[in-house]
């Protein structure tokens, strides 16, 4: 299984940075990071199609990241699974993460989930062989 995460449009350079550590938490084998750039959602998912089979669109606010929406691949179109707004995101310079700081080691913490939306995110996620992880 191959991911995409990309950005809404005209996004900015925090929402960029964003899904740079938010890619971290995903296999290295299994995600491929991407600006949108002015592309419609259709334009993309055409090019997608061949090479991913799940993609993860962040969208932004006032520059800062908004929601996390989620589809899949299913027969020959990408599909709504998820959609969930974050807020109050701080970026790992924010934090003042020491430089030299392994991005695997950086976390994410999520609250307030409903049934339905892990339910959602299970099948979303579940084709990942986690047995692929390495976390040295």
């Amino acid at each position: 299984m191959k991911l995409l995460l990309t950005t809404s449009r005209k996004t900015s350079q925090r929402v960029r940075q964003f899904i740079k550590e938010f890619s971290s938490i995903f296999p290295k084998s299994f995600i491929q990071r991407s600006n949108r750039g002015k592309r419609s959602l259709n334009e993309l998912f055409e090019d997608s199609y061949e090479r991913y089979d799940r993609i993860l669109l962040v969208t932004n606010s006032h520059g800062n990241p908004n929601k996390i929406i989620g589809f899949y691949k299913k027969d020959d179109t990408f599909l709504w699974c998820f959609e969930f707004k974050i807020q109050s995101v701080k970026l790992s310079y924010e934090l003042e993460v020491a430089k030299g700081t392994n991005p695997d080691k950086i976390h994410f913490y999520f609250e307030n989930f409903d049934l339905d939306l892990e339910n959602r995110l299970q099948i979303f996620f579940a084709p990942f062989d986690q047995t692929t992880r390495t976390d040295d």
